[in-house]
Protein backbone atom coordinates (compact mmCIF):
# COMPACT_ATOMS: atom_id res chain seq x y z
CA UNK A 1 0.00 0.00 0.00
CA UNK A 2 1.32 3.64 -0.72
CA UNK A 3 1.00 5.88 1.28
CA UNK A 4 1.32 9.73 0.87
CA UNK A 5 3.86 11.41 3.23
CA UNK A 6 3.28 15.06 3.41
CA UNK A 7 6.27 16.92 4.54
CA UNK A 8 4.33 19.61 6.59
CA UNK A 9 2.66 16.91 8.30
CA UNK A 10 6.08 15.31 8.99
CA UNK A 11 7.65 18.46 9.95
CA UNK A 12 4.96 17.96 13.32
CA UNK A 13 6.20 14.64 14.26
CA UNK A 14 8.58 14.88 16.98
CA UNK A 15 11.62 12.83 16.44
CA UNK A 16 12.34 9.95 18.70
CA UNK A 17 16.08 9.03 20.15
CA UNK A 18 18.07 6.80 18.79
CA UNK A 19 17.10 5.09 21.41
CA UNK A 20 13.68 4.81 21.32
CA UNK A 21 13.72 4.25 17.29
CA UNK A 22 15.39 1.12 18.44
CA UNK A 23 13.16 -0.03 20.95
CA UNK A 24 9.98 0.54 18.47
CA UNK A 25 12.02 -1.08 15.67
CA UNK A 26 12.33 -4.23 17.97
CA UNK A 27 9.21 -4.52 19.39
CA UNK A 28 7.73 -4.04 16.19
CA UNK A 29 9.73 -6.80 15.00
CA UNK A 30 8.95 -8.95 17.73
CA UNK A 31 5.47 -8.85 17.94
CA UNK A 32 4.30 -6.63 14.62
CA UNK A 33 2.29 -3.60 14.42
CA UNK A 34 -0.73 -3.31 16.44
CA UNK A 35 -2.31 -0.14 16.34
CA UNK A 36 -3.63 0.86 12.67
CA UNK A 37 -1.74 3.70 11.18
CA UNK A 38 -4.33 6.62 10.58
CA UNK A 39 -4.80 8.36 7.32
CA UNK A 40 -6.51 11.33 5.58
CA UNK A 41 -8.28 11.10 2.25
CA UNK A 42 -7.30 14.45 1.77
CA UNK A 43 -9.55 17.33 0.95
CA UNK A 44 -12.04 16.74 -1.53
CA UNK A 45 -11.06 17.57 -5.42
CA UNK A 46 -12.96 20.29 -6.90
CA UNK A 47 -12.93 18.52 -10.20
CA UNK A 48 -10.96 16.04 -11.36
CA UNK A 49 -12.34 15.50 -15.04
CA UNK A 50 -11.65 17.48 -17.81
CA UNK A 51 -14.70 17.03 -19.80
CA UNK A 52 -17.43 18.12 -17.62
CA UNK A 53 -18.04 21.47 -16.99
CA UNK A 54 -16.29 23.21 -14.20
CA UNK A 55 -18.72 22.58 -10.85
CA UNK A 56 -19.42 19.23 -11.48
CA UNK A 57 -19.71 17.21 -8.14
CA UNK A 58 -17.33 15.07 -6.91
CA UNK A 59 -17.54 12.01 -4.61
CA UNK A 60 -15.22 9.37 -3.09
CA UNK A 61 -16.32 5.31 -3.75
CA UNK A 62 -17.74 3.10 -1.23
CA UNK A 63 -15.11 2.01 1.65
CA UNK A 64 -15.03 -1.38 0.12
CA UNK A 65 -13.38 -0.57 -3.15
CA UNK A 66 -11.30 2.27 -1.83
CA UNK A 67 -9.93 -0.36 0.75
CA UNK A 68 -9.28 -3.06 -2.49
CA UNK A 69 -7.62 -0.46 -4.12
CA UNK A 70 -5.66 0.71 -1.30
CA UNK A 71 -6.47 4.18 -2.33
CA UNK A 72 -8.74 6.97 -1.68
CA UNK A 73 -10.96 6.60 -5.20
CA UNK A 74 -12.84 10.24 -6.42
CA UNK A 75 -15.24 9.88 -9.15
CA UNK A 76 -16.45 12.89 -11.16
CA UNK A 77 -20.29 12.38 -10.93
CA UNK A 78 -21.35 13.83 -14.07
CA UNK A 79 -19.48 11.01 -16.44
CA UNK A 80 -18.14 8.34 -13.32
CA UNK A 81 -14.66 9.01 -14.50
CA UNK A 82 -12.75 7.98 -11.68
CA UNK A 83 -9.46 8.55 -10.31
CA UNK A 84 -7.09 7.45 -7.30
CA UNK A 85 -5.20 9.04 -4.98
CA UNK A 86 -3.13 7.83 -2.11
CA UNK A 87 -4.04 8.07 1.47
CA UNK A 88 -2.08 10.67 3.30
CA UNK A 89 -0.65 9.61 6.32
CA UNK A 90 -1.53 11.27 9.74
CA UNK A 91 0.19 9.25 12.19
CA UNK A 92 2.20 6.30 12.17
CA UNK A 93 5.32 8.58 10.22
CA UNK A 94 7.95 6.51 12.62
CA UNK A 95 6.54 3.06 12.37
CA UNK A 96 5.63 3.39 8.28
CA UNK A 97 8.98 3.25 7.19
CA UNK A 98 9.93 0.80 9.48
CA UNK A 99 7.12 -1.74 8.42
CA UNK A 100 7.40 -1.31 4.82
CA UNK A 101 11.43 -1.95 5.20
CA UNK A 102 10.61 -5.03 6.95
CA UNK A 103 7.81 -5.94 5.17
CA UNK A 104 5.64 -6.48 7.90
CA UNK A 105 1.69 -6.07 7.36
CA UNK A 106 -0.05 -3.29 9.11
CA UNK A 107 -3.17 -1.88 8.84
CA UNK A 108 -4.97 1.82 8.19
CA UNK A 109 -7.42 3.58 9.94
CA UNK A 110 -9.16 6.47 8.28
CA UNK A 111 -9.50 9.45 10.85
CA UNK A 112 -13.44 10.77 10.10
CA UNK A 113 -14.35 14.05 10.25
CA UNK A 114 -11.14 15.59 9.10
CA UNK A 115 -12.27 17.70 5.80
CA UNK A 116 -9.79 20.38 5.63
CA UNK A 117 -6.03 20.82 5.42
CA UNK A 118 -6.22 23.15 8.64
CA UNK A 119 -8.03 20.11 10.25
CA UNK A 120 -5.57 17.60 9.72
CA UNK A 121 -2.78 19.57 11.16
CA UNK A 122 -5.04 20.02 14.26
CA UNK A 123 -5.69 16.95 14.80
CA UNK A 124 -1.43 15.73 14.70
CA UNK A 125 -1.24 18.51 16.89
CA UNK A 126 -3.56 17.22 19.51
CA UNK A 127 -2.49 13.78 18.87
CA UNK A 128 1.31 14.74 19.33
CA UNK A 129 0.28 16.33 22.34
CA UNK A 130 -1.14 13.33 24.31
CA UNK A 131 2.57 11.60 23.83
CA UNK A 132 4.21 10.53 26.71
CA UNK A 133 8.04 10.87 25.47
CA UNK A 134 6.75 14.74 24.36
CA UNK A 135 9.37 16.84 25.90
CA UNK A 136 7.97 20.68 27.57
CA UNK A 137 10.00 22.48 24.68
CA UNK A 138 8.20 19.93 21.83
CA UNK A 139 5.03 20.72 23.49
CA UNK A 140 5.51 24.45 23.57
CA UNK A 141 6.19 24.38 20.11
CA UNK A 142 3.53 22.49 18.82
Amino acid sequence: MNLAIDSEFQSLISLLTAEERAQLEANLLAEGCHDALAVWAGESPTQICRTCPPGTPVSRTTSDIEAEKGAVVWRCQGCGHGEQRPWILLDGHTRHPIVTTHGLTFEIREVIGVLTREEAVNWIINHQLGRRNLTPDQGSYL
